[in-house]
């Protein structure tokens, strides 16, 4: 599996992302500011990713690191 580093502030709905939870790649389909008491852990801002499997989503901040397999379609590889 091929994977490509980004930040997380530029995952977009469409990528698929490399995840913890089983079958270890999910596709993001949708991002949203976090805005909850945790925010000052992120002095760049943090966005929840929701994904198609893990329905919980994930807090990302947008400036770590994010692991993609595949780029939303349209995107420059």
């Amino acid at each position: 599996m091929r994977t490509k580093i980004i930040r997380g502030g530029d995952v977009k709905p469409g990528d698929t992302m490399v995840v913890w939870w089983a079958p270890h790649r999910d596709n993001v389909t949708g991002c949203r500011p976090y805005r909850g008491p945790l925010a000052h852990l992120w002095p760049t801002g943090a966005r929840i990713i929701e994904f198609g499997i893990g329905k919980s989503g994930m807090t990302h901040g947008n400036a770590e690191d994010a692991e993609i397999v595949a780029r939303a379609r349209g995107e420059a590889e």
